[in-house]
């Protein structure tokens, strides 16, 4: 995409941050049946990755924190398609094209994505490959289990994380994201698979936001 093209794109769905944010609530989610008798920790995300890619679907409920500031938020995932909505962002993708929404701009913006740009948009992709991270055991803690993982890539925006699960149930508890632009800590609320969703949930919801500016750029 010519850079003009992208510096809109960029702006429009939200910042660096909410691609993080869709990133790491991705590895937090699948984390859910990690098992404790995996050898290694590189073992253990491939673990997490097949069960992503064997889940029908899934819902997180999450809160992050960063920089002083909270949000709420849900991610809903089905195959390649995916969406996230918090307050003031949206971003939607039906597996074909995608649309974001930035309250502060009042606009949305929907585009056929390039294989890199969907890499960016599309936080399965960046789980694809269990090799694109080092990964090493945590500081042992009673009741949890902690992963720290690092990118392989120099340039992330992402740093370094730490992935800590509930030992009884190995559901996600919370993740600290060391970026760029600081620490984020994200939460997890509620994490189900399975559930079937429409087609619909995928789709920008031009009803939920009368007058708004939408730019279509396919």
């Amino acid at each position: 995409m010519i850079n003009g093209m992208k510096a809109t794109y960029s702006t429009r769905r939200g910042g660096a941050m909410f691609r993080v944010v869709l990133t790491m609530l991705i590895l937090m989610s699948v984390s859910a049946s990690l098992p404790m008798y995996a050898a290694t920790p590189a073992e253990t995300l491939q673990k997490c990755v097949a069960k992503l890619k064997g889940a029908k679907s899934m819902r997180c409920d999450f809160t992050m924190t960063s920089q002083g500031q909270t949000l709420n938020g849900t991610l809903l995932t089905q195959g390649k398609k995916f969406s996230v909505t918090a307050p003031g962002h949206g971003t939607w993708y039906d597996g074909t094209q995608i649309c974001s929404y930035t309250a502060s701009t009042g606009e949305a913006t929907i585009w056929i994505p390039a294989a890199s740009e969907l890499a960016e948009s599309n936080p399965l992709l960046y789980l694809s490959a269990a090799a694109d991270y080092n990964v090493s055991a945590g500081e042992k803690a009673k009741g949890v289990v902690n992963l720290t993982l690092t990118p392989k890539k120099r340039g992330s925006s992402v740093k370094s994380i730490r992935l800590t699960l509930n030992a009884s149930t190995l559901l996600p508890a919370r993740m600290v994201v060391m970026a760029s632009t600081g620490p984020i800590t994200i939460t997890v609320k509620n994490l189900k698979l399975g559930a079937q969703l429409s087609n619909a949930t995928f789709a920008f919801p031009r009803a939920k936001y009368p007058g708004v500016k939408v730019t279509d750029l396919r």
